[in-house]
């Protein structure tokens, strides 16, 4: 399952780099190398690459870093600013915000099982 979603995340990536934008001037831009170049500089790359690398599989070792790399997942998390995004710029603005309060619900209930079984 973690190779399927690792798979998701790299195609997620070439598919940002062939995504137009509507730049300040409110015109989509089409050229591939200004889509690419302003994909690259931004955080989202930087996100997109950390949560494609497949940690659990490059480190085998103790409790310990097992619980690093439980936390280094977590990136994994930041993709989801992009659905954010997505969700309050369009007509959808009322189920983006009940999914983003539905989110930190959930995220908040998941840590709080997760520090009381430490």
């Amino acid at each position: 399952m973690d190779y399927i979603i690792t798979a998701m995340f790299i195609i997620d990536i070439f598919v940002n780099f062939r995504t137009t934008y509507i730049n300040d001037d409110k015109e989509e831009v089409i050229d591939p190398k200004e889509i690419c170049l302003k994909y690259v500089k931004s955080i989202n790359f930087i996100i997109d690459v950390l949560s494609s690398i497949p940690i659990g599989d490059m480190i085998d070792g103790s409790k310990k870093e097992l619980r690093l790399i439980g936390l280094v997942k977590i990136i994994r998390l930041l993709r989801l600013s992009k659905l954010f995004d997505l969700l309050s710029s369009s007509k959808l603005k009322l189920y983006g915000q009940m999914f983003k309060i539905l989110y930190i619900f959930i995220t908040i209930i998941h840590w709080l099982v997760c520090i009381w079984f430490l």
